[in-house]
C-alpha cells in the first residue's frame, strides 16, 4: 500500500505540475502610509459586542452571509471591528486568546472592519502569527472578495494588506477557520498621497495565445504595481483538458490612470496518461 501512495502523488505532482506561489512586494507603511488606528491581539482580554452593523459578511462555516455586531471591548477595536459571535473559551466564536492573538475557536465566524474613515486607497493590514490563510479567508460564497476592497498576501505569506476600494460606506468582511491559526495584529492606515482608483484587466491564454476564458477586470490604484492573485493563477478546466499556470507579463507594469493596462497570464495544457498499479503483499503482486 506504501508503494501505491508514493505512485500516486508522484504522478499527482506531475499532472498537476509544481506550484508556484509569487507575492506583490510588500507597501511600503512607514513612508507611503500614516498609521490611523491598529490593534493587537493576544493580551487575553475577553471580546464584547453589541449594536448590530449595516453589513454582513460571509461565514464559510455556515455558507450564508452573517449578522455582524459592533466590537466593544478591547478598546482598540471599538468601532471599527464586527464580529458575528464571540467565545472568550466557551462556546463558539472569536476569542483573543492569551500570548497568541485573535483565534476562531469551534466554529468558522465572520467579521469585518468597518468605518466612516475607510476610504478609497486606505489600508487594511491582517498579520498573523504564521501563515495568513491558515487563519482567515477573505473571500465570499462566489470567490470574491466579500466587502470593498481588493488584496495581495505579504511577501512571506503572513499577511493580507487590503486596499479600500470605495469613497464610502467601506468594509472589509472576512472569515476565521476553525481552530487554526492566530491573528497577531490588525491595523488602518491612510495614504500620505492621493489615490486615484481605476482599473486593469488581466486575460488568460495557452502557449500558443489562444483565450482560456474570458478575461477579469480588477479595481487598481493608478501608479500601483500590476499584481495577479491566486485566484488568477487556479487551474482552467476547457472540455476534458486542464491547463496549469506557467507565467504572466506583468512584471514592471503599472496601473495605467484611464485603466488601460492589460496583464496576459499563460497557462500551459497539462498531459493526460494512463497507469497501471501494481499492490504488492511480501514481494507478491496480489492485485493489479
Amino acid at each position: 500500500m506504501r508503494k501505491f501512495t508514493r505512485m500516486f502523488f508522484m504522478l499527482f505532482a506531475l499532472i498537476m505540475g509544481t506550484a508556484t506561489n509569487v507575492f506583490a512586494a510588500d507597501p511600503d507603511l512607514e513612508n507611503d502610509y500614516t498609521l490611523v488606528k491598529s490593534v493587537t491581539w493576544g493580551d487575553g482580554t475577553d471580546i464584547t459586542m453589541s449594536d448590530q452593523l449595516s453589513i454582513t459578511a460571509w461565514d464559510t462555516g455556515n455558507k450564508k452571509q452573517q449578522i455582524l455586531y459592533a466590537v466593544t471591548t478591547p478598546a482598540d477595536a471599538a468601532g471599527w471591528f464586527g464580529v458575528q459571535a464571540v467565545s472568550n473559551g466557551s462556546g463558539k466564536g472569536w476569542w483573543n486568546r492569551s500570548s497568541n492573538g485573535l483565534y476562531c475557536y469551534q466554529a468558522q465566524r465572520s467579521a469585518a472592519i468597518y468605518g466612516d474613515d475607510l476610504t478609497t486607497g486606505w489600508l487594511v493590514v491582517f498579520q498573523c502569527s504564521g501563515q495568513v490563510t491558515s487563519a482567515l479567508t477573505l473571500t465570499n460564497g462566489d470567490g470574491n472578495p466579500d466587502g470593498t476592497f481588493s488584496y495581495v498576501k505579504s511577501e512571506d505569506g503572513t499577511a493580507y494588506y487590503c486596499t479600500i476600494t470605495a469613497e464610502s460606506n467601506a468594509y472589509v468582511g472576512f472569515c476565521g477557520i476553525k481552530n487554526s491559526g492566530y491573528i497577531t495584529s490588525i491595523s488602518v492606515y491612510k495614504p500620505n498621497k492621493a489615490v486615484v482608483m481605476t482599473t486593469y484587466t488581466v486575460k488568460y491564454v495557452d502557449t500558443e495565445g489562444n483565450v482560456l476564458k474570458e478575461a477579469v477586470t480588477y479595481d487598481g490604484i493608478a501608479g500601483a504595481d500590476v499584481t495577479l492573485g491566486e485566484a488568477d493563477k487556479a487551474n482552467i478546466i476547457v472540455g476534458e483538458d486542464t491547463y496549469i499556470y506557467e507565467s504572466n507579463d506583468a512584471e514592471g507594469i503599472t496601473v495605467a490612470e484611464d485603466g488601460s493596462t492589460v496583464v496576459t497570464a499563460v497557462f500551459h495544457k497539462a498531459q493526460n496518461f494512463t497507469y497501471k498499479v501494481n499492490e504488492i503483499a511480501n514481494g507478491t503482486v496480489v492485485r493489479t
